[in-house]
């Protein structure tokens, strides 16, 4: 997998969404490994991919999240489907550290940015996070009305068992 950096990156996610650490670790050992300039065809660099796949399996915490989200969103190709999950995990390492502010800014861009793409479930996801935050000020009727939008667009398609549907119906 050292060969592969942009496999091993996603190799180790698909292995840590899967609930098997040991080999998400593995794959992401031969992410860190590699040695081999990779190109992607969005324009993305090696380092942006690394800490995509950082920010996600949250090792060191949520300020290295934090700042593993924003290294790899600015190092991501001006069309990377990838920068709306950067975005949120952002947006999350902000509601984690209970601060709705800047948590609400940072999903709204995700929001728009998972919208712009067609990523249903991460917008219904970044929008399960909004209606916490809604919840959290006591505006039911703004929770409400965010999470229909969000049940509404997992109804479009197969999405029950994605892992970012799970928070979506949690919410609702």
């Amino acid at each position: 997998a050292s060969g592969y950096p942009t496999l091993a990156v996603h190799g180790a996610l698909i292995y840590a969404l899967l609930g098997h650490p040991a080999q998400a670790e593995m794959w992401t050992a031969g992410a860190e490994r590699a040695t081999r300039p990779v190109s992607t065809s969005d324009g993305s660099s090696p380092e942006s991919l690394l800490a995509y796949l950082r920010a996600f399996l949250c090792r060191d915490g949520i300020k290295a999240m934090r700042a593993d989200a924003i290294l790899s969103n600015e190092g991501l190709g001006l069309t990377s489907p990838y920068r709306a999950s950067m975005l949120l995990a952002e947006g999350v390492s902000y509601l984690l550290e209970n601060q709705p502010d800047p948590a609400s800014a940072r999903l709204a861009r995700a929001l728009d940015a998972a919208l712009a793409i067609g990523a249903d479930p991460v917008a219904a996801y970044v929008l399960a996070n909004q209606g916490v935050i809604a919840a959290e000020r006591n505006d039911w009727a703004d929770a409400t009305d965010i999470c229909e939008r969000a049940l509404s667009l997992l109804a479009a398609g197969t999405y029950d068992e994605y892992w970012t549907s799970a928070l979506v119906f949690a919410f609702a």
